[in-house]
């Protein structure tokens, strides 16, 4: 005869009066965590918030009394809006404050969609009297909600942004979405408003606006169905050319296939490099031909990618190419080439 032991595991409530004393913590960001926990908690932390609006210390008076309002105000939502707020600036005020890991973005972090608003709000004072700065730009993509994202394709349409800032926020959407694929769908479904932005954005004539645009709004559009993108891979401009090869690789490279394989005979060699990076990421069958054709061009970058490229595209009729470039006079082709034909191997 079998017996079954079944285990519960209970999880201790949090204890509303060793909450209330974290109230008097030195550091914000627990203080911040404990009256959101005493929030969550509700009317029964009342009691240990009375005893905190007794305390010697008038900080630790005023946020228990503070508290103590909302929670039979029910209006929880307030205390989050002033802590938001309050965070966003003592980021801004500190050095490196906005930078990914520090306290005050995790505190911006667990804080959201508020803090987003708030982050948002001090970007457009900024933008009203000048530009906004490379480090707004970034936690603007990082937190990104509708209204962040709104604001960050405004301020690239209006140029109030400097384009290494615009790209910089590009640059943090796509690792976002790397380290988590599920966040990309929400985040895109947020960003309708924003695109239409970024639309007018791409059609704008000055190039590095373009280039900051087409970065955006190749990460926030659903690539797979956007025609948008191909007519990007005919701008005059090589920058935007070279970024709309690499959105395309990124996000959507089955999709632009076609157009990636056009783009590897361009006239920039940056534009032919990263044309060859994209087809990287293209599934499917070896299509060695853009790299055969590619083995003798004038850049070594190009030569290299190629190579790159035939590591995994290689055919026993392309083989030989890939043995050549691996005698290339280039050190970066030789490299390129002869760790391909090690993976082939």
């Amino acid at each position: 005869m079998f017996g079954f032991v079944c285990v519960v595991i209970v999880t201790a409530a949090p204890d509303p009066s060793a909450l209330a004393a974290k109230l008097a913590d030195p550091s914000a960001r627990r203080r911040d965590e404990a009256a959101r926990e005493l929030l969550e908690i509700g009317p029964s932390a009342a009691p240990a918030l009375e005893g905190a609006a007794s305390s010697s210390d008038p900080e630790v008076r005023t946020r228990a009394r503070a508290l103590l309002a909302l929670l039979r105000d029910g209006a929880k939502s307030e205390i989050r809006l002033r802590q938001a707020e309050s965070c966003v600036r003592d980021a801004l005020r500190a050095e490196d404050g906005l930078d990914p890991g520090s306290d005050h973005d995790a505190r911006i972090a667990a804080l959201l969609p508020e803090s987003s608003r708030s982050l948002a709000d001090a970007a457009r004072r900024m933008a009203n009297r000048g530009f906004v700065p490379r480090p707004l730009a970034s936690a603007l993509a990082r937190h990104a909600t509708s209204e962040s994202l709104l604001a960050l394709a405004e301020f690239v349409r209006d140029e109030r942004v400097f384009p290494s800032g615009g790209l910089a926020a590009a640059r943090e959407i796509d690792r976002a979405f790397a380290a988590t694929p599920e966040r990309a769908d929400g985040v895109r479904d947020d960003a309708r408003e924003a695109l239409a932005a970024l639309d007018l954005a791409t059609r704008s004539d000055h190039a590095p606006t373009r280039r900051m645009a087409v970065a955006l709004y190749g990460a926030l559009v659903n690539a797979s169905h956007d025609e948008r993108l191909v007519e990007l891979a005919g701008d005059t401009d090589a920058g935007v050319r070279a970024e709309t090869a690499r959105v395309m690789g990124l996000y959507a490279p089955a999709r632009f296939a076609r157009a990636l394989r056009g783009l590897t005979c361009d006239t920039a060699a940056h534009v032919r490099e990263a044309a060859f990076s994209a087809l990287l990421r293209v599934p499917g069958v070896p299509h060695p031909e853009p790299a055969v054709s590619a083995a003798d061009d004038a850049s070594p970058a190009v030569r290299a990618a190629a190579a790159r490229l035939l590591g995994r595209d290689a055919t026993p009729d392309s083989l030989p190419v890939l043995e050549t470039l691996a005698t290339d006079p280039s050190v970066r082709v030789r490299a390129a080439a002869r760790r391909s034909l090690a993976a082939l191997r």
